[in-house]
């Protein structure tokens, strides 16, 4: 389960004006941190911590999903993921919305959309990703 800490933070900042008086403005916001263990997974990558990055990857805590296309690029060049790794979650990362999977499929789950119905949809991939992916999308649904 991924867990989002908010923080509310408070800026005070002076604003001058035009009749030589200071005014003090209030500016409130909500920021997000992210999980833990996308953040553990963040400072392994910053230290090449390939076994430890390989350990934490698989496990439940973490879904390639869940991680930056950063991260995800960074494991990538280490030869900890494989290119049809990145691309798969970057196929998952595109419909991740039940609301828009219902509008567009009329389904509420990825796994569910056909092949077909991603490829020639106009939302889907462009032309020329088609022909390069669509075998390992072909093989991803098959092994679902």
């Amino acid at each position: 389960m991924k867990k989002i800490f908010l923080v509310f933070f408070l800026t005070i900042s002076f604003v001058f004006s035009s009749e030589e008086s200071y005014w003090i403005v209030f500016q409130g916001g909500i920021a997000a941190t992210p999980s833990s263990s996308v953040k553990e997974m963040d400072e392994l990558v910053e230290d090449k911590d390939i076994d430890e990055i390989r350990e934490l990857l698989f496990s439940d805590d973490v879904a390639l999903k869940g991680l930056s296309v950063n991260v995800l690029e960074i494991l990538y060049e280490m030869n900890i993921i494989d290119l049809d790794s990145l691309v798969l979650n970057q196929i998952k990362r595109l419909y991740t919305s039940k609301e828009e999977l219902k509008l567009l499929y009329g389904c509420d789950n990825f796994y569910s959309v056909t092949l077909e119905e991603y490829l020639n949809n106009d939302h889907g991939f462009r032309n020329t990703a088609k022909e390069r992916y669509t075998n390992l999308i072909d093989e991803f649904y098959l092994n679902e």
